[in-house]
């Protein structure tokens, strides 16, 4: 008998307010999961229902058996494509973000976490945690299944269409 693949999840909170975002979570991937929000700043002055203080009320700390952690080592603001002379990635040891990547994936591969990776962009296709997901799902030893959740349709495209 064949075993269910394991999955890791996305979600951009865009405009969604928080309740909203964790009725969508919860319908997608059900009540127990970890949020790891991998914004630089764990802040939006554009929708602060969805700030760290805020998150944590709601759903708990990590350390305190809740559902939520902040990794800001995975955070996009800034990334670039090679470390520095010093290994880092604008302040960022490259050593810490594999570290952050890898205990990601050893939380699905070992304990079976549902984890669901959070910033802030609705479009996964404009955001850094697509990317981030396939570091993770690349590390794992297992095959790891990403699928990204739309908090929110996606409005047309306003672009002409190239012909």
């Amino acid at each position: 008998m064949e075993q269910e693949p394991l999955k890791l999840w996305t979600i951009g909170h865009g405009i969604v307010k928080r309740d909203e975002l964790l009725a969508k979570i919860r319908e997608v991937v059900g009540e127990d999961f970890l949020l790891v929000d991998v914004r630089s700043f764990p802040y939006s002055r554009f929708n602060p229902s969805t700030n760290k203080k805020a998150m944590v009320a709601e759903i708990g700390d990590v350390e305190e058996d809740g559902q939520y952690i902040h990794m800001a080592q995975l955070g996009g603001y800034g990334w670039v494509d090679k470390p520095d002379e010093d290994g880092c990635v604008l302040g960022r040891a490259a050593a810490e973000i594999i570290e952050a990547l890898d205990a990601i994936c050893d939380s699905i591969t070992e304990e079976g976490a549902k984890i669901v990776l959070m910033c802030s962009e609705n479009d996964v296709n404009n955001c850094h945690r697509r990317g981030t997901a396939f570091w993770i799902a690349a590390r794992c030893e297992q095959k790891v299944e990403i699928e990204h959740i739309l908090a929110r349709p996606l409005k047309p495209s306003k672009k002409p269409k190239r012909q």
